[in-house]
């Protein structure tokens, strides 16, 4: 099934599937967590290492040492120990997957990484301290392919908890692989009554692997970095 959208341009499509769903990634992780408790197995590592890496390296050039950083749809938390590995005391990982979060806290029993389930959709997410860094490394991917959901409150209540949690001039760093670079920008100037969310900046774009078909170059894996301007 396609859920089809209207967009300033163009209609845009896009498959529902079950990894938009919850039920999905709490068996997933309840199967990594079984390999790490029997072989020691620290799990996959979506988008690959080389890409991931790329998000660590970028972070620890760009972000002091104390600063917060959130990733939200944390997974199996490799990103976030790979920062605390690099001296960083302030993280913060979110997943709505009651497992997903078990499996962090039982490979990263470290006092510098928060882990907590979450579902950055139903506003159940509260705390005093923004964050300098948010990101996402394909839970929007995720939450577009939600069956049986409205995809453009869904992307609302996603904007929202960026704009509420994000400090001013902190960055949105986004790994996809169904959407473009064009695509994140229109996503990112969505505004309703209550938020005016075109108050993000392009500041950079990963170098990621590119494919050739039918004379058309694109990118398998889009990687961008957006500063939220001062409100």
């Amino acid at each position: 099934m396609f859920k089809k959208m209207a967009t300033k341009d163009n209609e845009e499509f896009i498959t529902e599937s079950e990894l938009g769903t919850k039920q999905y990634w709490d068996q997933f992780y309840d199967e990594e967590l079984t390999n790490f408790i029997d072989f020691g197995d620290s799990g996959e590592t979506w988008f690959g290492t080389r890409n991931t890496r790329k998000i660590i390296d970028w972070v620890s050039e760009n972000h002091a040492k104390n600063d917060a950083i959130c990733d939200i749809g944390c997974g199996n938390g490799f990103v976030l120990a790979q920062l605390a590995q690099r001296n960083f005391s302030n993280l913060y990982g979110l997943d709505y997957s009651e497992k997903a979060i078990e499996f962090c806290q039982k490979q990263h029993n470290r006092s510098n990484i928060h882990f907590k389930v979450v579902n950055i959709l139903d506003d159940s997410f509260q705390t005093d301290q923004k964050f300098d860094a948010i990101i996402d490394k394909g839970t929007y991917d995720a939450i577009c392919l939600m069956p049986n959901t409205d995809i453009h409150e869904n992307r609302k209540k996603y904007l929202k908890f960026l704009c509420d949690n994000l400090k001013n001039e902190g960055h949105f760093i986004i790994i996809t692989c169904n959407f473009t670079k064009e695509e994140i920008f229109a996503f990112l100037s969505i505004s309703n009554n209550v938020y005016n969310i075109n108050n993000f900046h392009f500041t950079h774009e990963f170098d990621t692997p590119t494919l050739s078909f039918g004379g058309h170059i694109g990118k398998q894996i889009t990687g961008l970095i957006f500063r939220k301007k001062i409100q």
